[in-house]
């Protein structure tokens, strides 16, 4: 998939140099071959991640702190990815959460789906896009799900990894993003039989989350 780049009119000869094409329909230069991304960290900003390829929803259980009932919680994964500044891991799902913006499609499934949405926290001090209990639709804080040895998105054996159920998402173009790094698996312990390809309206708009 080609990369879509913010590059401001004045650098647009510069941009042509280094390889970037013009999309007519979107109005937006893109980057068309992924090994040469680095030549246009330029105008990509740091700190940030290039997603490739497809983003997983990553499903899991808990139980909530309010209800005590099995509530489903997500998390987010990538596993083809170039970092602007760090080193890649390869043959690893890294599991992932803080996505600052979402295309409005995703996020009405997210929340239909998994009461996924923006809540303030009191522990945190601020409000970020979280699960919710499927039934008294209490806050789960990032907290609880990656933090602990009994979290559901801590993942230390096989057994554990089966625990998840991994939907796969096709991305019409890389994208550009913030989120933070939680968990990395080891691809050989996810089953592959646990992984299911979704098919949503929603997929094409995932090339236009605003980095």
């Amino acid at each position: 998939m080609p990369l879509l780049l913010d590059v401001p009119y004045e650098d647009k000869e510069e941009a042509k140099e280094r390889g970037a094409l013009w999309n007519k329909d979107l109005k937006k230069w893109y980057a068309p071959d992924k090994t040469k991304y680095p030549f246009f960290y330029h105008w990509i900003s740091p700190n940030s991640l290039i997603i490739l390829d497809y983003l997983y929803i990553v499903e899991g259980f808990r139980e909530c702190w309010r209800c005590k009932k099995q509530t489903k919680v997500i998390a987010f994964g990538i596993e083809n990815f170039y970092l602007t500044e760090g080193k890649n891991m390869l043959d690893h799902i890294i599991l992932c959460s803080g996505f600052l913006k979402m295309p409005k499609s995703l996020l009405e499934y997210l929340d239909t789906t998994y009461k996924f949405r923006k809540r303030f926290s009191q522990t945190e001090g601020h409000e970020y896009y979280s699960n919710g209990c499927q039934y008294c639709n209490a806050l789960q804080g990032d907290q609880f799900l990656f933090k602990f040895p009994d979290s559901p998105f801590v993942i230390n054996s096989a057994h554990k990894a089966k625990e998840l159920t991994f939907y796969k998402i096709k991305l019409t173009y890389d994208i550009v993003s913030y989120c933070d790094l939680r968990i990395a698996i080891k691809r050989n312990l996810i089953d592959d039989s646990k992984i299911f390809e979704l098919e949503e309206k929603f997929f094409d708009e995932l090339s236009k989350i605003d980095s």
